[in-house]
């Protein structure tokens, strides 16, 4: 009886061993494939990785950049004089991220001083660069001046004309009195009565300096002493408003 009990807790004691052995094998086995597949998610991360860091770098190279001329910088080169002349010498130019598609061909022409200048063309001409302002980034600046509080409680709040914004805008340029004005489009989406504001906002702020005005509009080059019509990358017209219209 004894030898039989003996034999049968041996029994059991093998089988639990085996059981136990097999359930460490499979896990084992789960273990392997589960890091094997882990491995190769973290090969691909990495080579992710490297990408972002190689595209990270090209940015901020471009970030770290000093430009030449900086107002606000008491180390960089500020001319002692400017006279207001104003020259494209065999100019071209293309976007990185387009470097085969020229926004500009061996561009040339020479502004004179004090001279009304405008520049026309079709859009994707490469004569202008739009910027867009957003609500939310001029709100913030407005709540961090503490400007938002006695806007806020203006009849129309944030709610500015376009035009009205557009002569506070030349009326702050002028302040600094330049020597060369250079305005993108500074009566686009305007109604005529605003248009004509600031029009005349516009031909009080050109006397005595140079200005140069980007622009769709027809309204707006009548008075300039030249213009430029640009065309695929190209000037393709030069000339006053009287000797266009007569070509």
């Amino acid at each position: 009886v004894i030898y039989n009990r003996f034999k049968s807790t041996i029994s059991i004691y093998k089988i639990n061993v085996e059981l136990i052995l097999s359930f460490k094998v499979i896990n084992a086995f789960f273990a392997v494939i589960i890091g094997a597949f882990s491995l190769a998610n973290i090969a691909l991360n990495l080579q992710t990785f490297a990408i972002t860091v190689g595209a990270g770098a090209k940015i901020f190279e471009t970030i770290d950049l000093v430009p030449p001329i900086d107002s606000a910088s008491p180390t960089s080169k500020i001319p002692d004089h400017v006279e207001g002349h104003f020259q494209f010498k065999n100019v071209s130019f293309s976007y990185q991220s387009r470097p085969n598609v020229k926004v500009l061909d061996n561009i040339s022409f020479y502004i004179e001083s004090g001279t009304f200048v405008a520049i026309v063309g079709a859009s994707g001409s490469g004569k202008n660069l739009s910027v867009e302002k957003k609500y939310k980034m001029i709100k913030n600046a407005c709540e961090i001046s503490n400007a938002d509080e006695f806007i806020v409680k203006l009849p129309n709040q944030y709610e500015t004309m376009v035009g009205q914004k557009q002569c506070i805008a030349i009326a702050r340029t002028i302040v600094r009195d330049p020597k060369i004005l250079f305005l993108d489009e500074a009566t686009s989406a305007l109604d005529s009565q605003s248009e004509k504001i600031v029009q005349d906002a516009l031909n009080k702020a050109s006397k005595n300096r140079t200005t140069i005005i980007v622009t769709h509009r027809l309204s707006t080059i009548r008075n300039a002493t030249k213009i430029i019509v640009m065309n695929e990358e190209a000037v393709i017209e030069y000339g006053s408003h009287y000797e266009l219209i007569a070509k």
